[in-house]
């Protein structure tokens, strides 16, 4: 949705590209050009009638999540990355090059390139971070801070060591 500062009104701008309608629309960044990036962290567990369910993807850990970039000349959605690990948080790159995604139940940060030689490539960038990452801001010299609400826990390492607890924990 996009919603003017001037009089309040809103405007549904897009509902998901076909094949992947959206699920838990989570953060956005805006690039030079106007193109809105956003992330999606998950199309199975998203917030429903009985509350929110990400943390079913917390003990899942598997990978329903996209990237999706809107482009307000043409009005249109595309799909820009599937298969993350609960994007949360989202940042453009101080040079413009790419966008900065924490993938937060995996401790870690993605890079996907939208411009350059490698457009359209994801990789990570920084892993094995001290707690949930979430979300994330580019201050423009070169420097990416981090918001985690929350350490890491030893009783998520046990659980997803044991895909069995998990499933039961899921149920309670």
């Amino acid at each position: 949705y996009a919603v003017s500062t001037v009089n309040g009104e809103s405007q549904r701008i897009s509902a998901g590209v076909p094949g992947h309608p959206f699920g838990f629309a989570h953060d956005l960044a805006v690039a030079p050009d106007g193109r809105i990036y956003f992330t999606d962290s998950s199309t199975q567990n998203h917030t429903s009638e009985r509350g929110q369910n990400h943390h079913l993807d917390m003990l899942e850990n598997r990978p329903h999540g996209a990237l999706y970039v809107w482009d307000p000349r043409t009005f249109r959605t595309r799909l820009a990355a599937d298969r993350l690990y609960f994007p949360s948080g989202i940042a453009v790159a101080s040079d413009y090059q790419s966008v900065y995604i924490s993938e937060r139940f995996r401790f870690r940060i993605l890079r996907h390139w939208i411009e350059g030689p490698q457009a359209g490539d994801t990789e990570v960038f920084a892993s094995n971070l001290p707690g949930f990452p979430d979300g994330l801001a580019a201050d423009g010299q070169g420097r990416l801070f981090i918001a985690m609400p929350a350490r890491r826990s030893q009783s998520l390492r046990t659980i997803r060591r044991n895909p069995w607890l998990a499933r039961i924990v899921a149920r309670l």
